[in-house]
């Protein structure tokens, strides 16, 4: 699963090459048209936006907040420690538990009101019981 994201940028390495390693004997009468030299300078753009788009969705991360879980009346809380805001966590927070400084992946969002919320995908890692005890507003 962690090697999917090498399947776009070695098909595309591996046309390229295909591309540009076939030969053929050059002839001394044979002229290039207008028509032939935009085409190749319009392949070689496509495949360099080609490759910058695969390098750019191979190396992009979902966001992610770290800091210690907290329990409040409206549900689980999380002060991170990036920003120093507090964020409501919303979706998959089951495993969480609270008192922990954890890593979680997920989408920023703002509730109705304005207020930080963050979305849980997944919580990436568990560093285990917090540090100092912080209050939540």
């Amino acid at each position: 699963m962690k090697k999917r994201w090498l399947k776009l940028p070695l098909s595309l390495l591996l046309l390229c090459f295909l591309l540009f390693t076939t030969t053929r004997q050059a002839r001394a009468d044979s002229i290039i048209s207008k028509g032939q030299v935009i085409g190749i300078f319009v392949a070689v753009a496509a495949v360099g936006a080609a490759i910058g788009v695969g390098i750019y969705f191979a190396v992009r991360q979902p966001p992610s907040i770290t800091g210690c879980a907290r329990s409040t009346p409206n549900g689980v809380s999380l002060l991170n420690e990036g920003d120093q805001k507090t964020y409501m966590l919303m979706g998959d927070t089951a495993l969480l538990k609270t008192d922990e400084r954890v890593k979680i992946k997920g989408k920023k969002k703002k509730d109705s009101s304005g207020k930080p919320t963050f979305l849980v995908d997944k919580i990436s890692k568990d560093y285990g019981a917090c540090k100092l005890a912080t209050t939540t507003p």
